[in-house]
């Protein structure tokens, strides 16, 4: 009797592993062909910034996110993101936007 409740836990577990599995193949499959996307913020020391930063980095795929800040800033609180001036703006999406990325 034990061991058939273990064989079902055992049976659910693989069963949600494959499917986990098959879930990452084809979400990995369909991202990499999503056109890129920018976001700009202003540069801010604040944990509001940086944890909306986060959620944009770990939600939104094949984004980038672009920093305004006319001061020296510190970089290694948001790796990964463009730091620009607010004259700089356009470049910075320019380039993330519509330059080709070699595969």
């Amino acid at each position: 009797m034990t061991i058939d409740v273990y064989i079902i836990i055992l049976t659910a577990f693989a069963v949600f592993g494959f499917y986990s599995f098959i879930e990452l193949i084809v979400s990995w499959h369909t991202e990499k062909d999503l056109p890129p996307s920018a976001v700009v913020m202003k540069y801010s020391d604040d944990e509001k910034t940086y944890i909306k930063r986060r959620y944009i980095n770990n939600t939104v795929n094949n984004n980038s996110i672009i920093l305004v800040s006319d001061e020296n800033v510190r970089t290694d609180m948001y790796p990964g993101c463009t730091v620009c001036k607010e004259c700089e703006i356009s470049r910075a999406v320019s380039q993330r936007l519509f330059t080709k990325k070699a595969d």
